[in-house]
Formats: C-alpha cells, structure tokens, sequence
C-alpha cells in the first residue's frame, strides 16, 4: 500500500467483481495513488474495515473524496452485491456521485495497460456459470474503448482478434482460442482509475437509487427434489 497526503484530492476505486476485494485511491488525472486488496473475503464487514484502513494510510477522510468509481460487473454475485452496496451506502451518506466502469471494459483497460497493445478491437470475455461465458468485442475510436453488443455466444471464443479473459477459464475452453491473456484475479486498478475518474469529471454519474450489480447471468436457484 502506498502512502499519500491528505491535501491530495483523491477518487475511491472499489472492484470486487472477479476475485474477492480491490480497493483504490486515485488522483486528480486517475494515476494509482494507494491500492489494497484480499482476494479471499469480501464479507460487506471487511469491506468497511479495507476502506477504513485504506483512508488512514494515506491520512484521508470521507470529505476528501471527489468521487467513487465502481466496477459494476459482470462477475460474482456475491462479491459485486457486497461491493455495490458499500459504494451505495458511501454515496448516499456522503452525497458522492458515482461512476461504474463494467468488468469487460476495465479488463480491456488492463490489457491495453499491461501490453501496450496496439490491437484496435479487442474481445472481452468472463466465464459465469459451467462453461457458459459472457463477453463483448470492444473498438478503439476517437481514443475511447466503444463496446460492442454484449453476448454469451462461446464462438467469440474462436475469434482471430486479441482477447482478454477475467478470472479462471477451464482448460478444455482454452484449446479453442489463441491471442489471449488471461487476469485470473480481475483487473488491475491502476488500469481502469483514468476512466473512472473521466466519467466523473465529464459528469456521466450513476443513478446511486437504481445502481445494481450486472452479474451477467441471475444466480441459478435450484429447488430441493420432491418425492
């Protein structure tokens, strides 16, 4: 974790989409200011606890905040429900204005960032439920990443364009692909706090009221057998 002064304007990052907890402070141009993560719990407690923790390294409290960017999903149900709804209460009791940035795109973002990937289009894909998947071609236009319609169709697995993959994909998936990388524990951060903090400075908020999470595909609830 890194450390910081108080009389810097910061931005919350918080991501629990993929991989248990991500949290962030960002800058006034959304370079990585302090970052902490557990990629184990994300019990709504611990969430608390990492941003208390979070706001005292780096000697901050909830008035410093400009504003909170939320990885909204698509992803795991119970991360993104315990992380969407801290960043609700955050908001609504601080009057915050929020901005989401989805898994698919801040995966993009990690690629671009990590590679310095030329590629103009580039697939976006997380693996929700057995092997079904849920994913996104992304264009690169007037220097933003445009998304493409969102699909569940594994034959954008086949694709010849570069795809980056979010969380861990079974083996038997990977033998139809090539030209990919894959983050196993989500995006990274330091990626995707430019964007965030874009959309906040040029006033695209979320609705805090209606904000949900996108899981991708609703929880399966199966129902005891009956004999």
């Amino acid at each position: 974790m890194a450390r910081s002064s108080k009389d810097t304007p910061a931005y919350l990052g918080v991501d629990s989409s993929i991989k248990g907890l991500k949290m962030a402070l960002f800058g006034e141009e959304g370079g990585l200011i302090a970052s902490i993560s557990d990629y184990k719990n994300t019990a709504s407690r611990s969430v608390s606890l990492y941003f208390s923790a979070l706001m005292k390294a780096c000697q901050m409290e909830v008035k410093d905040l400009k504003g909170i960017i939320v990885i909204k999903g698509p992803g795991s149900f119970t991360g993104l429900k315990v992380g969407v709804s801290f960043v609700k209460g955050l908001a609504l009791a601080s009057g915050l204005k929020v901005a989401g940035i989805s898994t698919l795109k801040a995966l993009v973002l990690s690629a671009t960032y990590l590679m310095d990937n030329q590629a103009r289009n580039i697939i976006s894909l997380l693996p929700i439920i057995r092997n079904e998947i849920v994913g996104a071609r992304y264009s690169y236009e007037n220097g933003k990443w445009i998304e493409g319609a969102i699909s569940t169709n594994i034959q954008m697995l086949k694709s010849k364009d570069f795809k980056v993959i979010g969380g861990n994909i079974k083996e038997e998936l990977k033998e139809y692909m090539e030209n990919y990388i894959i983050f196993s524990e989500g995006a990274l951060p330091e990626s995707w706090g430019s964007e965030g903090v874009r959309l906040l400075q040029e006033g695209e908020f979320e609705d805090i009221v209606s904000l949900d999470p996108w899981y991708g595909k609703e929880p399966e609830i199966r129902k005891p057998p009956t004999f």
